[in-house]
């Protein structure tokens, strides 16, 4: 299910996301300290789809 307003859509994670949620997680950032890797992403990833899945 997708939740839509003016200025922003969520909707469940995709295949195609993980590269630009790589991108984003694995640069410094003043709120998220410490960048993640390939493999951090990739688990963190596969765990809100599953999350999502059982949750909604």
């Amino acid at each position: 299910m997708d939740l839509e307003t003016e200025r922003l859509i969520l909707r469940e994670w995709e295949s195609k996301d993980l590269e630009p949620f790589y991108r984003m997680s694995s640069n410094r950032m003043e709120c998220y300290p410490n960048p993640l890797t390939k493999v951090e992403c990739e688990k963190f990833f596969t765990k809100v789809k599953i999350y999502f899945r059982e949750l909604g």
